[in-house]
């Protein structure tokens, strides 16, 4: 602490990339850091340039007070890495998943849901998210945002910056998940994506009525 921590930060952040070959590099830093005032962009700017990758302070010291705030610094983050890819060939009927965090596989089984609906997925943030699909996220039509007290500054700061809307759902239960889905389908404005949202639902609410039955019983 009394010297410092940047030339180990650096250290460490060399032997990680080079073993773990990632997308993208995230440094958390916690309240000691803030303390001492070690330079964690000047860091990251250094190895960000000799690796080729993004690496994205986190800057979290005792979540700056709250936990609002500490979600604020993720939202931060995540908004380094928007922009920076590719948005070629993404469907106008194309969403991100913003909010979710893929507790129990939830996250595969909405995005085959909107797929089934024809619409494309072009990023969850955060559960099983992928560094590449979070670069191109700037290029979806509609930002569908589930814990809006996570990742509603993203929203926001997507609209500003890229002009992409959003909407908030809710997918707790069998009516939320619906209603969600019919939500979507209604701003995208499409007859067909409509037609396919109702067969998806009515589909779905058939099936878990099947399973419900031996309980009900």
């Amino acid at each position: 602490v009394i010297c410092g921590g940047e030339d180990k930060l650096y250290s460490a952040l060399g032997e990680l990339i080079d073993r773990h070959h990632p997308k993208a590099a995230f440094v958390y830093s916690t309240c000691i850091v803030g303390i001492i005032g070690d330079d964690l962009e000047a860091v990251c700017r250094r190895v960000e340039a000799e690796k080729g990758i993004p690496v994205i302070p986190v800057k979290s010291e005792g979540f700056k007070g709250n936990k609002r705030a500490g979600y604020q610094a993720a939202c931060d983050a995540m908004a380094r890495l928007i922009g920076t890819g590719d948005t070629d060939g993404i469907s106008n009927h194309s969403i991100n998943i913003l909010g979710d965090f893929n507790l129990a596989g939830e996250i595969w089984m909405i995005r085959e849901y909107y797929e089934r609906m024809g619409i494309e997925v072009v990023a969850n943030i955060t559960g099983d998210g992928r560094v590449d699909d979070i670069r191109r996220a700037h290029g979806a039509a509609l930002n569908v945002v589930q814990c809006s007290g996570s990742t509603m500054a993203l929203a926001d700061m997507m609209e500003e910056k890229y002009g992409i809307p959003f909407l908030r759902v809710s997918y707790f239960g069998i009516e939320d998940m619906a209603e969600a889905l019919y939500d979507i389908a209604r701003f995208f404005g499409d007859h067909g994506i409509m037609e396919r949202t109702r067969e998806v639902v009515q589909a779905e609410v058939q099936s878990l009525g099947r399973q419900l039955e031996p309980y009900r019983s």
